[in-house]
C-alpha cells in the first residue's frame, strides 16, 4: 500500500514538473455529462498574447495532470457570393420628356425571372445622371421603385464607373426609366487664346472657353436577376481588440504613420477610423523583422484608403494581408503634398483557433500555455477527426480568469541572447581586442626575431 501511494505521488508530481515550464493556466468549465464529451476551447486574446506562433506550448490537462490529446482547427465558415445573371428583355419605346430629358419603356420576356436589376450600357466617359424607375403590370399605371438611382463615370479623376441600377423586389414586366438631365453640358479641354501686339507689346488678351453638349447615349440595356452562389468554406473572421495606436507626421516623407500595438492575435486585416471624407490615399502595411543588432520594416500589404461621397456611398478603409501573429504593425499613409488625416480609430479582424478534444465523464480539466521551450506535441487526432467528418456533436466550454503557474522556472532563453544586440556588440569587442592583442603579440616576436 505504501509503495502505491508514494507511485502515485511520483505521478503527481512528474505531472506538475510538465505543467510547470507554463507560465499560464486557465480552467475549463462545461457541462459535464455520464460519457465521453468532444468539447471546443475558443482560443481568446489572452492566449495568444502568450502563447507561440505556432501554439507548440498549449497544453490541455485533467485533475491529475495527465495530458489530454487535442486537434487545433482553424474556424470557416460556408461562403457564397451573389452574381448578376443576365435574361431576355427589350427596349419597346423611347421619348423626349420636356426640354432635356428622356423615358425609356422596357419590358421583360414573360417566361423570364423577375428582374432585380438593369446595366445601362453607354460608350460615354465623364458624366453622372440620376435616373428613376417606375413598374408597371399593364403599361398604363406605373409604381415608383427607384426614386434617385445614380449612373457615372469618374475616369476624368479616378477609375470609378457605375452602370448598375438595382430594384427592389417585384414582380412587374415593364418597367420605364426616366432621366431629367439627358444632356449636360461639358467645358472643352482646349482654350482658344487671343492676344492683340503692338510694336511686340502685348495690348489685350483674351480667352475663349467652348462648351460641348454632350448627350447621354444608350446602346443597350442589360436585364439581370440575382442569384446566390456557393463557394467552398472561407475562412471565419473575428473582430479583435487592439491594444492601443499612435498617429504622427513624417514630413520628410510626406507619410502619416499609423503604429499599432495588439495582442498577438492572429490578424488579417486593419482598418483605420478617418474622420475627414472625400479623400483617397495609397497605404502601405509593415511589420517589424529583426536582423541581428537591426530592425527593418517589411511590406505584407497594400490598398487605397478612400472615402467618396460624388452623388455615391464609396468607402474602404481596410488593408487585407497575409495571416500574422505580431505585437506592433506600422500603416504608412502617402499623403504627397495633402493636408494629414485625422486618425480616430484603429480595428482589427482576422482568423480563429479552437483546440477539440474529449472530455472523459466528470473529468475537470485545464488548459496551459506560455513555455518558450515546449517541443510541438505529437497527437493521435484520427478519432477527433472522424467524429467531425459523422457529424458527432461538438459542445462548447468557458474559460476562467488568466492565472499565472506557481514555481514556473523557465530555462535560460541562449536563443534570445544569441540573437540580442548586447550580445552581438559583446561579441564584435571581444574578436577586436583579440585581433589587436594578436597583432601585438605578432610584432614583438617579430622585433625579437630582428634583434637576433
Amino acid at each position: 500500500m505504501k509503495y502505491r501511494i508514494a507511485l502515485y505521488a511520483v505521478l503527481l508530481a512528474a505531472g506538475a514538473a510538465q505543467a510547470a515550464d507554463q507560465h499560464y493556466f486557465k480552467q475549463l468549465f462545461y457541462t459535464r455529462a455520464q460519457q465521453e464529451s468532444l468539447l471546443a476551447l475558443e482560443l481568446d486574446s489572452q492566449i495568444y498574447a502568450a502563447s507561440r506562433d505556432d501554439y507548440r506550448d498549449i497544453r490541455i490537462r485533467d485533475d491529475s495532470g495527465k495530458e489530454t490529446p487535442y486537434l487545433l482547427e482553424k474556424r470557416v465558415e460556408p461562403h457564397s457570393e451573389t452574381v448578376h445573371v443576365v435574361h431576355a428583355g427589350s427596349v419597346l419605346d423611347m421619348r423626349k420628356k420636356g426640354a432635356n430629358g428622356i423615358e425609356v419603356i422596357l419590358r421583360a420576356e414573360k417566361d423570364s425571372p423577375p428582374t432585380d436589376g438593369f446595366t445601362l450600357h453607354t460608350p460615354l466617359n465623364n458624366y453622372e445622371h440620376s435616373v428613376r424607375v417606375y413598374g408597371s403590370d399593364d403599361g398604363k399605371s406605373w409604381t415608383p421603385l427607384v426614386e434617385s438611382a445614380a449612373i457615372y463615370d469618374y475616369s476624368r479623376y479616378m477609375d470609378v464607373r457605375n452602370q448598375d441600377i438595382a430594384l427592389p423586389a417585384n414582380r412587374y414586366r415593364q418597367f420605364k426609366l426616366v432621366i431629367d438631365q439627358a444632356t449636360q453640358t461639358h467645358q472643352a479641354e482646349r482654350v482658344e487664346l487671343t492676344r492683340a501686339l503692338l510694336a511686340g507689346q502685348e495690348q489685350t488678351r483674351s480667352e475663349q472657353v467652348q462648351l460641348q453638349s454632350v448627350p447621354l447615349r444608350i446602346d443597350h440595356v442589360d436585364f439581370w436577376h440575382n442569384v446566390s452562389k456557393d463557394l467552398p468554406a472561407d475562412d471565419k473572421k473575428f473582430a479583435y481588440p487592439v491594444l492601443d495606436f499612435k498617429a504622427t507626421q513624417d514630413g520628410k516623407n510626406h507619410w502619416t504613420v499609423v503604429e499599432v500595438t495588439t495582442r498577438r492575435q492572429p490578424l488579417t486585416r486593419l482598418s483605420l477610423q478617418i474622420s475627414e471624407r472625400h479623400f483617397s490615399r495609397r497605404a502601405t502595411l509593415q511589420i517589424p523583422i529583426r536582423q541581428g543588432m537591426e530592425t527593418r520594416w517589411q511590406d505584407i500589404g497594400t490598398a487605397t484608403i478612400e472615402v467618396l461621397r460624388l452623388g455615391l456611398q464609396r468607402e474602404q478603409a481596410g488593408i487585407a494581408f497575409p495571416e500574422q501573429r505580431r505585437e506592433t504593425y506600422r500603416v504608412l499613409l502617402h499623403d504627397q503634398d495633402n493636408p494629414p488625416l485625422t486618425i480616430s480609430g484603429v480595428q482589427a479582424e482576422g482568423n480563429g483557433y479552437r483546440l477539440l478534444f474529449f472530455a472523459a465523464p466528470q473529468q475537470s480539466y485545464r488548459v496551459y500555455y506560455g513555455s518558450e521551450t515546449a517541443a510541438p506535441p505529437r497527437y493521435d487526432t484520427s478519432a477527433i477527426s472522424a467524429s467531425l467528418r459523422a457529424g458527432y456533436p461538438v459542445a462548447s466550454l468557458t474559460t476562467g480568469p488568466e492565472k499565472a503557474v506557481i514555481g514556473v522556472k523557465s530555462g535560460f532563453d541562449w536563443i534570445s541572447l544569441l540573437n540580442s544586440k548586447w550580445f552581438l556588440g559583446a561579441s564584435i569587442t571581444m574578436m577586436m581586442l583579440m585581433l589587436v592583442w594578436a597583432l601585438i603579440h605578432a610584432g614583438r616576436h617579430m622585433e625579437e626575431m630582428h634583434e637576433d
